[in-house]
């Protein structure tokens, strides 16, 4: 018994002697930080088509003291040729980089991961616009063919606006009852 009480005594004491103020979510702190901040300086430079110092000024002003620089240097590196930011590094925790891909934007790297991964990232090619945006039906609806007024119906379209329904015969979609004028049939 007295063995048990000795080694719950020293685990007790060794584990009071860590200091109180230790941060030991510092590292993920500084991970997140980092990939937040190269998230948003890159959709500010290569998404929205914002200035560096545009972007410090009004995306990241939130991060506060805590953002890694300014418009005019820090522990941030920008690839204005290949689209990527690559933020922290050393003391400031991982490196971690964002880079655009189009279609998508710009998406946030795994931690170990460097510019010479990039390329292996998915995107999405674009359709194709036509030369002139007169032929898109949008916003004015369908295009109609020119001199159609109101209430044009294309050439032979004789099927009751298109619902297969004979068009000028008495009672033509109607439903037959069995009640005539006089009153319902009986036996």
């Amino acid at each position: 018994m007295y063995p048990i009480l000795a080694l719950t005594g020293t685990l007790l004491l060794t584990a009071t002697a860590a200091p109180a103020d230790y941060a030991y979510q510092a590292a993920g702190r500084q991970l997140v930080r980092n990939g937040v901040q190269a998230v948003i300086t890159c959709n500010g430079l290569f998404t929205s088509q914002r200035s560096l110092e545009q972007v410090f000024a009004q995306e990241l002003a939130y991060l506060g003291d805590r953002r890694l620089g300014d418009a005019s240097g820090g522990n941030y590196r920008v690839s204005s040729e290949e689209q990527w930011v690559e933020v922290g590094g050393g003391d400031d925790g991982p490196a971690i980089i964002a880079a655009f891909r189009t279609g998508i934007g710009c998406v946030v790297m795994a931690p170990g991961m460097t510019s010479a991964d990039i390329p292996t990232l998915p995107q999405i090619e674009g359709s194709s616009m036509p030369a002139s945006s007169q032929s898109l039906p949008w916003p004015q609806g369908e295009v109609a063919e020119r001199g159609a007024g109101p209430g044009h119906r294309p050439a032979g379209n004789t099927a009751g606006l298109g619902l297969g329904l004979p068009q000028g015969q008495p009672g033509a979609g109607h439903h037959q009852s069995a009640h005539s004028a006089q009153g319902p049939a009986h036996p």
